[in-house]
């Protein structure tokens, strides 16, 4: 058995979808804080926070299609590959794009997005590309470290900043094996980086003065949700260059550093629970 995949839907496809299915062929779940889901949510959604998931995923059904959302599409995204890891089923799992703000046809905060880098390319090129990647998610992490050393969710997002760079290393070694010639020193291809991986080529300095319009609890979830962002552009892009390369063991490579980016965004999925309770939200 297996589920037949993870589509993304946007709110007009799912108010198409459920003009056109009995209530009893899906389940809606909202994977947000509970907080969040009392301010609002969309009629007939199951709770369960994304934090929650793996240890709640018996409570999904098998023989419904299953639509998760969020606030902006993030943590939904990551919770439908979360439960497709776990849950055999032959129902679809949906994540509905833009989350319950675009559901209400709100703004999302002026927030920008994170690039998700497209498999064409050679392997060289790909390789750079994940190289950049991790770079902007050095950047990013360190950025967060820097401007908000005293806050709490700090200390979740420091190891991460050490992983992008042990990641970037090895995906180096890797450029030089696939690229006959090439031989620049690791440091220098790192430090040159810009990381430039927010759609519009925004800077993640300004990315930071956008934090500060958000209070306690809403910094801690967007912080989060960007981190969300970077760690699945960086798990989609190792799996399209583990289909890309013919060497297997090169290919076992790349799918361990998806996987290592699919753990990533399960310890920031745990983190988020902490944004409520450190922000003092009960």
């Amino acid at each position: 058995m297996g589920h037949k995949g993870i589509e993304e839907i946007w709110p007009e496809e799912f108010e198409s979808y459920i003009d056109t299915h009995q209530e009893s062929e899906y389940l809606l779940v909202d994977v947000r804080q509970p907080e969040e889901y009392v301010d609002e949510h969309i009629p007939g959604a199951k709770l369960i926070p994304l934090g929650k998931i793996d240890s709640r995923v018996k409570e999904l059904p098998l023989d419904r299609d299953i639509i998760f959302y969020c606030g902006a599409g993030s943590r939904s995204r990551i919770a439908a590959l979360m439960v497709a890891e776990q849950l055999e089923t032959e129902a679809n799992l949906y994540s509905i794009s833009g989350g319950i703000r675009a559901w209400e046809s709100r703004l999302v905060h002026d927030l920008p997005k994170i690039v998700h880098f497209e498999g064409s390319g050679t392997v060289q090129d790909l390789l750079y590309k994940a190289i950049e990647l991790e770079k902007g998610a050095f950047v990013f992490y360190n950025s967060l470290t820097e401007k908000y050393c005293d806050h709490f969710f700090v200390k979740d997002i420091e190891p991460l900043a050490k992983a992008e760079t042990a990641h970037a290393r090895l995906v180096h070694g890797y450029l030089e094996r696939f690229s006959p010639g090439f031989n620049p020193d690791f440091d220098e291809v790192f430090n040159n980086l810009k990381g430039d991986v927010i759609e519009g080529g925004l800077e993640f300095k300004d990315l930071m003065r956008k934090f500060d319009a958000f209070t306690e609890r809403d910094l801690c979830l967007h912080v989060m949700e960007t981190a969300l962002d970077i760690e699945f552009s960086a798990y989609d892009l190792y799996k399209v260059m583990a289909d890309k390369v013919s060497d297997k063991s090169v290919s076992e490579v790349f799918l361990s550093l998806a996987q290592a980016e699919k753990g990533h965004m399960k310890v920031i999925a745990k983190a988020i629970d902490r944004c409520s309770s450190k922000a003092g939200v009960e």
